[in-house]
């Protein structure tokens, strides 16, 4: 439906020229981070927009050469695929609890209780 679809369309040029007029605008300093993100005004801007810092930095992080990225993946997964066996072992361990407690007759709720 029409009336569900809206196009804006800003033209670069224009809102850079707005910009100087309105530095505070949070639109406005998106636009000078799209023209450029290594301008010396958009550092000015990301001290007081953490947003634009952030986009900056993940911008940063991306354009940075393969194998760092490969490196930086790596290290990535290895952190969660560390968090992952921490997770397993633990569900194992309560598991195991539970058949040792259900086979001697003991209740999970008794078990939590002496855990603790």
């Amino acid at each position: 439906m029409a009336d569900d679809f809206e196009i804006i369309i800003i033209e670069l040029p224009k809102a850079l020229k707005g910009y100087k007029n309105n530095p505070n605008n949070k639109v406005l300093q998106w636009m000078m981070f799209l023209d450029n993100p290594n301008d010396v005004e958009v550092v000015k801007i990301m001290k007081e927009n953490k947003k634009i810092k952030e986009a900056k930095q993940e911008l940063d992080k991306i354009s940075l050469d393969e194998a760092f990225r490969r490196k930086l993946l790596n290290e990535e997964i290895y952190r969660m695929d560390l968090e992952q066996i921490k997770d397993d072992a633990h569900e194992d361990g309560l598991a195991k609890g539970e058949k040792i407690g259900i086979e001697t007759g003991i209740s999970v709720e008794e078990l939590k209780r002496k855990i603790n």
